[in-house]
């Protein structure tokens, strides 16, 4: 299934939370699942708009003080049905553009100098990502104990803390496998 096809379960789900704006959406998505999915306001506009013709999302202008009207939008009975049938469907492995990966399948013209300064500043994102999620988890682990919906976000942050660790180790590795090339360059050896 195609990123903007699951675009428009994850506009579904999040709106199980509450009725939400666009704006909200996307502060929400920045905010609670950006290191798992992200959503631009140009899919999130069209896509509520398309889901409206459709009637799973009804909207509603809301109006605040001293600001302008803006469209607040909720699930309909259809668009639960909906979003119940997605999750009757099997998961599929999601399609990774994964731009360290890339860079170095195709750095083998770049001095491994540049190599290993690539993984060291990867790695040290991904030390700033791990403390982020440290300092969350035991917040995380309370809102578990009180609901599902608490407890199946905290799975997710699991996730994002176990993949963290495993790339983590992957940059370790990596970086000690640059450096016996490197070494090895040095001293005259051939690549192995």
């Amino acid at each position: 299934m195609s990123k903007r096809v699951t675009s428009r379960f994850a506009i579904l789900g999040l709106l199980t939370l509450k009725p939400m704006s666009g704006y909200d959406l996307k502060k929400f998505v920045d905010e609670a699942i950006r290191y798992f999915w992200n959503l631009s306001y140009g899919t999130i506009y069209p896509m509520l708009k398309r889901m409206e013709d459709e009637g799973l999302v009804l909207k509603k202008n809301a109006s605040n003080e001293n600001r302008p009207e803006r469209s607040v939008f909720s699930l309909t009975g259809k668009g639960r049905g909906v979003l119940a049938e997605w999750h009757e469907e099997d998961v599929e492995l999601p399609q990774v553009n994964d731009e360290i990966l890339l860079r170095l399948y195709v750095g083998h013209d770049v001095p491994i100098e540049k190599n290993i300064e690539l993984v060291n500043g990867y790695r040290d994102k991904l030390r700033d990502r791990m403390k982020h999620y440290e300092s969350i988890e035991s917040e995380s682990l309370e809102e578990a104990r009180d609901s599902r919906h608490g407890a199946l976000s905290h799975a997710t942050l699991r996730c994002g803390i176990l993949t963290t660790r495993a790339r983590i180790r992957w940059c370790q590795e990596t970086l000690e496998m640059l450096r016996d090339q490197q070494t090895d360059a040095v001293v005259g050896m051939p690549f192995r």
